[in-house]
């Protein structure tokens, strides 16, 4: 039997937070407008691409740097415009967002995966833009409606280990209104039909692909966001194979975005002893099944922030902050350093 020795780690921690996750003092309230450029018109697919398409780009005054939203429109994936996105684009551009607001090709004519891989594109394009229009990498996500709402998460959801993943197009958030998550319940209606071009019957996998329902995994949910999510995918893929006496199995995932990193899976042998580190380590949940359960603190606020940017550079300090703010009030509703069996401060190191 696998003893599971537990190493929770302090050394990020700094700030207040509450059960919410957001500081105590934080102030909640409407962000004033600013000013917004509209772009229009503009073509944002490769020239090799099937159908040359369209967008137009929002952008808020400042320097930024900015998240950015790909706005999508629906219809039924079969006509309206993104002109119906125009005054949500302008209201979330003035909010402080780079927006796209994109057209995309239209079934019957062009059939799943076209419509998701013109998203794609847009993200793409987002992204190979991003230091001209001072735009986060890491901080793009999809908005739409129905149809839109459909494509914006299968966006949000399709990742390295689905049949249309595309490098480079994941997204960090979605907002999704009236959302058809699973067009297999669907199965008779003309709009789905003609989306994929085939009856399910026919073709049940392409049906699955085209759902966005059956494709969310843990790792949809893999940000700094919410860095405990990533117990899940250590229980299902590393300790549950460990306790039956088989190698586990996971894959690294960059901490800031929750973008999965290039390469093959780690494999984990089959340890006497094995120890976990990590903000979600010790969770109450967890507790029954540890042997050791220790707790490491790394000296003041402002030195484990330093340390934090020192090591991982001076533009990743608002990540570790807000990643600190989530650790604090965490631990603070867990109750972790108190269930811990050990504490270990910094002058013992």
């Amino acid at each position: 039997m696998i003893r599971q020795a537990l190493l929770v780690s302090a050394l990020m921690l700094t700030g207040c937070a509450s059960h919410e996750g957001r500081p105590s003092n934080a102030r909640i309230g409407s962000v004033s407008p600013v000013d917004v450029t509209v772009t229009r018109d503009f073509v944002y697919t490769p020239a090799d691409w099937p159908q040359a398409l369209k967008a137009d780009l929002y952008k808020p005054a400042g320097n930024g740097p900015f998240p950015a939203v790909v706005m999508i429109h629906g219809g039924g994936w079969e006509g309206r415009s993104r002109e119906d996105m125009d005054e949500i684009s302008q209201r979330v551009a003035e909010r402080g967002f780079v927006v796209l607001n994109m057209s995309y090709r239209f079934a019957p004519q062009w059939h799943f995966p076209a419509q998701l891989q013109d998203v794609q594109q847009a993200v793409l394009w987002l992204r190979a833009h991003a230091s001209d229009l001072n735009v986060l990498k890491n901080r793009i996500g999809t908005w739409g409606y129905s149809a839109g709402a459909h494509l914006a998460a299968l966006a949000g959801v399709t990742s390295p280990n689905d049949k249309w993943y595309v490098e480079g197009t994941r997204v960090q958030a979605v907002v999704a209104g009236g959302t058809p998550v699973d067009i297999r319940y669907y199965k008779d209606g003309p709009l789905t039909n003609g989306l994929t071009g085939v009856s399910y019957d026919e073709n049940p996998g392409l049906w699955r692909e085209a759902s966005p329902l059956a494709l969310v995994s843990t790792d949809e949910f893999a940000t700094w966001d919410e860095p405990v999510s990533w117990w899940p995918r250590l229980e299902t893929g590393v300790l549950e194979p460990l306790r039956a006496g088989r190698a586990g199995r996971y894959r690294r995932v960059d901490w800031s975005s929750g973008v999965p990193l290039p390469g093959e899976e780690v494999e984990i042998p089959v340890p006497e002893v094995l120890v976990l580190e990590g903000v979600s380590s010790g969770r109450a949940r967890m507790r029954p099944s540890l042997s050791l359960l220790t707790w490491l603190d790394g000296g003041s606020e402002a030195e484990r922030l330093d340390r934090g940017a020192e090591r991982d550079g001076e533009e990743s300090r608002a990540d570790l902050r807000r990643w600190q703010l989530f650790e604090r009030g965490w631990f603070a509703v867990d109750g972790t350093r108190a269930a811990a069996d050990r504490v270990v401060t910094s002058r013992e190191w």
